[in-house]
């Protein structure tokens, strides 16, 4: 166990329960405000879960959005969207590097939008939905059922929108505005 989370209450979170073991790569997805930021907060020591436990083996190490991909070794670390700001020849370098640290025994928590990103660095890939773990395991399968989740979401917002009126009388061929 690297990194235990017992029955974790923190809002939105609720009653979370789960585990990343030594060496694992865990890719953390889910929409925005579901708690996968909070988690790592919780987990780098830096917010009080208001129930439950957070346990790590050794030194914890959090990056955030605006941090430089600095993948230093340290026992855990959580990495929150950094990814996401990078050019793509720090990207490539910081993917070898997570490989390199992973096999060395790091255990790692990334959390990202980007599923490709996520499919790449994932040994498993945790799902959590207003608060709670939806979905955990193969990184195809959880993308998967993610994936048909947001097209539902998609597709019930789709029939709330008003289609625009279409206009009675048209002249030309459209080019002009």
């Amino acid at each position: 166990m690297a990194l235990a989370f017992r029955n974790v209450t923190s809002a939105p979170l609720e009653n979370f329960d789960a585990v990343a073991a030594d060496g694992t790569a865990v890719g953390i997805i889910g929409e925005n405000g579901g708690g996968k930021s909070l988690l790592l907060r919780l987990a780098a020591g830096l917010e009080i879960p208001q129930s439950g436990s957070i346990q790590a083996s050794g030194d914890v190490k959090l990056l955030g959005p605006d941090d430089a991909l600095n993948l230093a070794p340290a026992p855990v670390l959580l990495i929150d969207r950094t990814f996401g700001r990078q050019d793509m020849l720090v990207r490539e370098r910081a993917a070898v590097a997570l490989d390199r640290i992973r096999r060395a025994g790091v255990t790692t928590l990334v959390v990202s939008h980007e599923e490709d990103l996520i499919r790449r660095v994932s040994d498993e890939v945790w799902w959590i939905h207003q608060g709670k773990l939806a979905g955990r395991g193969d990184p195809e399968e959880v993308l998967g059922a993610y994936r048909k989740h947001v097209a539902g979401k998609l597709r019930a917002w789709g029939e709330t929108v008003t289609p625009p009126l279409a206009p009675t009388v048209r002249r030309g061929d459209g080019r002009a505005e």
